[in-house]
């Protein structure tokens, strides 16, 4: 899994009703079965303070605060591992915490999943937004239509379905599906095998 926040797995996300439009899990929510545990490589991108500089807060239980957490910067990238992998459930399978401190100011990224730690494979994400956000901007959470990290403020997680990722797969490598850019494309069905 490739993101900036902490990652969870679940078994049965149970919709909390923090904001609108939403299926965000708490970080004590007892559909949790475990959290990231490992830490197999981390980059940092531009605009990151050193002591932002910590991926070992990626791992166990998330805090719910601004403070513990790794920063990756502009385009950093962390890879972190779990104790039993995570599987296509029923339902949404595992969820990623940020540390976002409103229902507006958020910190969006993409989310890859691999089954091997070298092919990784992007959910598709689209955002009604077509404007950049500044720095210190604020993101209307309703415009987060799939596949992005983090659209809930912190101590909420945002819940992925891997089975999206097989639905996709499936559409695409038959020619159809939704749109996708032409790099996702490739990257989809070369990794996704």
């Amino acid at each position: 899994m490739k993101t900036k926040w902490n990652i969870v797995i679940m078994a049965v996300l149970i919709a909390s009703h923090t904001q609108a439009e939403n299926e965000a899990i708490h970080m004590n929510s007892s559909s949790i079965q475990s959290w990231a545990s490992g830490v197999q490589s981390v980059s940092y991108g531009s605009d990151v303070a050193a002591e932002w500089k910590t991926p070992a807060k990626a791992l166990g239980h998330a805090e719910g605060t601004s403070y513990d957490i790794v920063c990756l910067g502009r385009g950093g990238q962390i890879t972190l591992t779990f104790p039993r992998g995570i599987s296509n459930g029923d339902g949404n399978d595992f969820a990623i915490f940020e540390n976002g401190i409103s229902d507006t100011f958020l910190e969006l990224g993409w989310v890859e999943v691999s089954t091997d730690g070298i092919h990784f494979v992007r959910f598709r994400n689209k955002i009604q937004n077509q404007t950049p956000v500044a720095s210190f901007g604020t993101v209307d959470p309703n415009s987060i239509v799939a596949g992005l990290a983090s659209k809930y403020m912190q101590g909420y997680g945002t819940p992925f379905d891997l089975n999206h990722m097989q639905e996709l797969y499936n559409y695409v490598s038959q020619g159809g599906g939704p749109p996708i850019t032409a790099a996702h494309k490739t990257q989809l069905l070369t990794n996704f095998p």
